[in-house]
């Protein structure tokens, strides 16, 4: 539709002279008029091209689809024709046959060579129709290797094309320009922002694998917990403790603190575990704050275990309580361990594959910037609401969206950031409190805090403020979708739905 308008002369004077609203003629009216035909006859030339790249793609697969066609095929055809060579020996053996050199009208009526004659008519149908078929995947891979050749030379001059525009629409329409078309502006904007967040997102696969080293330490720290504590648990079932016979004392001459005495070096041991498993989390948590905060895990104090001489020492049965209700939060932590480690491959998993498709999207926005440039070098010899009206008309609600996400993207990245001053401000005014954060426990969705990320060479304040945002909405959504069988139920809910 563009291309019908290629090659109209378009003269500054005249424009103003047609239109008086304008008071002075724009400082882009002479640049336009001097390189605008250009511009549309090289944006005519590129559209009907057609998306080479995609173009190669589909040549691409389709001749690994007929590659293995004709493999097939050519597997069809010997096989046939290694029947089609039985069946015709067979036949000639029973014609050279003395019934057959001594009455011929009789043996061709009898059953067996009318058999043999129409197992070889069948075999000989068989192998024409293979060769068909071998011979049309041929002939289609003929010609796919003709368009490939030929699309190779289309993707030099589209590469060609794509250079140009980007050269000449740069000088077309340097930042002062664009900043009058706020269509075009917003497009362009696009382009920047998803070249950006494809240089960002990178770093926070990295992140992800950092923090996963550190939350596979954990594990092991988590893990050595779980043993100690079960050897203390067995060690009190072995001395009588849970039920509370004495049977210990008269094992371990009489005294009281035995069990205390003997589960002592195993406490010290658990304790470092626990300290170092927490120091995983929270380095596993600066490299990646998606990472949930870790369920209450806790352990006796040991100046109050018994026969301490402290207000509120326990005794042995209180003692024995304890470790059961720590063996239990260990196993919970077990199980947080292993959630956010598969949560953490699962959000590497999604991003790689956005990753992918990050190309794709950046040639979209290339794609709309060239309509856009176009349809203002069409219609910039009309009024300007006139030209804005028409980039409104196509791309009206591409960039209504666009606005809406960067927005959306924005204000959630300052809501987060003030909650996040908030909690910190809070945690320096509490200063009797011993929580590290006043973030909420394990499970909530208020943990899901945003990275931090150094600012990127070449990237100015807006635009790494704008990316930054987006990266924090596109983690936000993986990390939902990632999260989402954790509220599922194991069973149905319903008796009905188990076939009762």
């Amino acid at each position: 539709m563009e291309a019908a308008n290629v090659g109209a002369p378009n003269d500054p004077s005249v424009v103003l002279a047609r239109d008086p609203a304008w008071a002075s003629p724009p400082s882009y009216f002479p640049l336009f008029h001097e390189s605008g035909d250009e511009y549309t006859r090289l944006y005519a030339e590129l559209v009907s091209l057609g998306d080479v790249p995609i173009q190669q793609e589909t040549n691409k697969r389709a001749l690994w689809k007929i590659s293995g066609s004709i493999e097939t095929s050519s597997a069809v055809l010997r096989r046939a024709q290694d029947a089609l060579t039985k069946r015709q020996a067979a036949f000639d053996k029973a014609s050279k046959t003395v019934l057959a050199r001594l009455a011929p009208a009789i043996q061709r009526r009898s059953q067996r060579m009318q058999a043999l004659e129409s197992e070889r008519t069948a075999a000989i149908q068989a192998r024409d129709a293979a060769q068909a078929k071998a011979d049309a995947d041929v002939a289609r891979q003929a010609e796919l290797e003709r368009t490939r050749d030929a699309l190779v030379g289309a993707r030099a001059r589209y590469e060609t094309l794509r250079m140009q525009l980007q050269t000449l629409g740069a000088r077309l329409f340097p930042p002062e320009t664009v900043s009058v078309f706020p269509v075009l502006e917003t497009l362009e904007w696009e382009g920047e922002v998803q070249s950006a967040l494809k240089r960002l997102i990178p770093t926070e696969i990295d992140r992800e694998r950092r923090a996963r080293q550190a939350l596979k330490l954990a594990d092991k720290h988590v893990q050595d917990c779980f043993k100690l504590i079960r050897t203390i648990l067995q060690l009190g079932m072995k001395m009588g403790v849970p039920q509370n016979n004495k049977h210990h004392q008269r094992l371990f001459s009489g005294s009281a603190l035995a069990y205390a005495d003997q589960s002592m070096p195993h406490l010290l041991s658990c304790k470092s575990s626990l300290g170092e498993f927490h120091t995983c989390i929270a380095r596993a948590r600066v490299r990646q704050r998606m990472v949930h905060r870790a369920p209450t895990f806790e352990l006796v104090d040991l100046s109050k275990l018994p026969g301490r001489r402290r207000v509120g020492a326990m005794d042995e049965m209180t003692m024995y309580a304890k470790m059961e209700a720590s063996y239990a939060q260990c196993q919970f932590c077990r199980t947080y361990i292993t959630n956010e480690i598969r949560t953490s491959f699962a959000r590497e998993k999604a991003m790689q594959e956005r990753l992918t498709t990050m190309g794709a999207a950046i040639e979209a926005a290339a794609v709309d910037v060239r309509a856009a440039q176009n349809i203002i070098l069409v219609n910039y010899t009309r009024s300007l609401p006139e030209t804005h009206a028409a980039l409104e008309k196509r791309f009206g609600e591409r960039v209504a969206a666009i606005r809406t996400r960067m927005q959306t993207a924005l204000a959630r990245d300052a809501a987060d950031a003030e909650a996040e001053a908030k909690a910190e401000e809070a945690n320096e005014t509490d200063a009797g409190s011993t929580r590290a954060s006043t973030l909420p426990p394990y499970g909530t969705s208020e943990t899901m805090s945003v990275p931090t990320h150094a600012p990127v060479p070449g990237m100015s304040p807006q635009l790494y403020e704008t990316t930054r945002a987006l990266l924090h909405a596109l983690l936000a959504e993986i990390d939902a979708q990632t999260r989402v069988e954790d509220t599922e139920e194991d069973l149905p809910w319903h008796p009905g739905a188990l076939g009762w």
